[in-house]
């Protein structure tokens, strides 16, 4: 009888030992990065049956960093013992506390091909979703903008003995739930950190098994850039029928309003889906962001849907067209005011990388029309029409001169002698972004001729010997 008292108290002590210890740690961290593809560090674990199990000073960082990209002071998970009876392992709550999260797209990039470069694991074959398919436009169709639909198929190689358990009953009488507690998230680029994305201080309740109920994700801060904030966005969850929902939430972000839609199923794979749609609005940049170009959209809309895998992130698929009607831009060379009548843009996305259709912005005097695609391996390519008014052709190919000699927009005739034009080409390989701006179609680095242009670089003119 002393045996019995004593044994469960017995084994908690032990179990929590251990868990101080690398013996307990290095368990659950070898099972953490087999899972993820990503190296980790744990500081401790404990465990009690009525608290469940917690783990504090999680670090993650991909295989070729030495620094972690993300770092947690607590996760607590509360199992459901009815669940675990029932043999479904699901949780009451669990509880992520202290999170920061500072990751730059480079580094995304990494992880992403360092896990296709992963050796092949043997997991359940209903676990592999099917590509998502794309959506074949018929001749004449007219091309307007349609949210993709998630499809779900049932494997035919997958048999009763391999189906999942991840059927989610309504009249479940526990509930599970997600807890954020002070997140800090950003998203930058190493490239251009002028472009950061920064949510700050985040609390969440996400419903996600058990009865119909809602939730909340409250953003305390957003910082978009260097000088771009907005403060306390609030968005309401719905968990109704395996599905996870934020449904049409209106959002004035820096003066611009949008709806946002996004929805998460309990399946396999976890597919999802998302909805940014901007109504028809006029948009002036400069009354966005201090330093914002002088740019003037009197109407603009957009419609944007993705869909993919949540545990399969190279799974996905995307569209996005967007349209404006008159564009104003003001040249901060000289002060003359450029004017655009109508523009749109199609581009899609998929595992292939970014491709756009058609961009174009046509106006009386100017126009520009582009076309290229992005690769997820990082290379890609581009061209770009310019047309414009011969006074304004010469105006450009002045400005060319007077930073590099060596650099020629050289405008060809148009059908029509009032209109010239110029067709650039880049090129993305091996992370340098080039483009033929140099005499005789010469290539020349983007990112160099940039910054001269920005810094208005004047050489010394040498005259040329004939």
């Amino acid at each position: 009888m002393l045996f019995l008292f004593f044994a469960p108290l017995v084994i908690l002590i032990l179990g929590n030992l251990i868990g101080a210890t690398s013996l307990g740690t290095d368990f659950v961290r070898k099972r953490i990065e087999k899972r993820l593809g990503l190296d980790c560090e744990i500081s401790r674990l404990s465990w009690t049956p009525w608290g469940g199990g917690v783990l504090r000073g999680l670090k993650l960082r991909s295989a070729e960093s030495s620094e972690s990209f993300a770092e947690v002071g607590k996760v607590t998970l509360d199992p459901s013992w009815k669940s675990m009876l029932q043999r479904k392992n699901r949780f009451d709550s669990l509880t992520i506390e202290d999170l920061t999260l500072d990751l730059s797209l480079e580094e995304f990039r990494e992880i992403l091909a360092a896990r296709k470069a992963r050796p092949a694991q043997t997991p359940s074959r209903v676990d592999q979703p099917k590509p998502i398919p794309e959506e074949k436009k018929e001749e004449g169709e007219n091309p307007e903008t349609k949210e993709p639909k998630i499809i779900q198929k049932k494997n035919p190689e997958a048999t009763e003995v391999d189906a999942p358990a991840l059927a989610v009953r309504p009249e479940d009488h526990f509930e599970g739930t997600i807890i954020l507690k002070n997140v800090d998230f950003k998203l930058s680029s190493i490239s251009r950190p002028e472009l950061a994305i920064q949510l700050n201080d985040i609390e969440a309740e996400i419903p996600l098994w058990g009865k119909a109920r809602s939730g909340e994700i409250v953003f305390s801060k957003i910082q978009i850039g260097n000088d771009g904030n907005i403060e306390k966005l609030e968005l309401p969850i719905q968990w109704k029928n395996q599905l996870l929902e934020i449904d049409e939430s209106q959002i004035h972000l820096l003066g611009v309003r949008l709806a946002l839609s996004v929805s998460v199923r309990l399946t396999q794979g976890l597919p999802y889906g998302i909805s940014l749609n901007f109504p028809s609005q006029r948009i002036n940049f400069t009354s966005m962001r201090k330093n914002a170009p002088p740019l003037d959209i009197h109407d603009f809309r957009s419609q944007n849907t993705l869909q993919g895998y949540l545990l399969h992130p190279s799974l996905l698929y995307g569209v996005s067209q967007s349209d404006v009607g008159v564009t104003e831009l003001i040249d901060p060379k000289d002060g003359s005011l450029l004017r655009f009548e109508r523009g749109r843009a199609e581009v899609s996305l998929n595992s292939s990388g970014l491709f756009s259709r058609d961009f174009h912005l046509i106006g009386d005097q100017e126009a520009v029309l582009a076309n290229g695609y992005l690769s997820s391996g990082g290379e890609g390519s581009a061209t770009v029409r310019i047309v414009a008014a011969p006074e304004r052709a010469r105006e450009y190919e002045k400005r060319i001169r007077a930073v590099s000699r060596d650099w020629t927009l050289a405008f060809q005739p148009l059908v029509t002698p009032d209109r010239l034009y110029r067709d650039l080409r880049f090129d993305l390989s091996n992370g340098a972004l080039l483009f033929d701006i140099g005499k005789d179609g010469k290539a020349v680095s983007f990112r160099q001729a940039f910054d001269k242009i920005q810094r208005g670089y004047q050489p010394a003119i040498v005259p040329e010997i004939p």
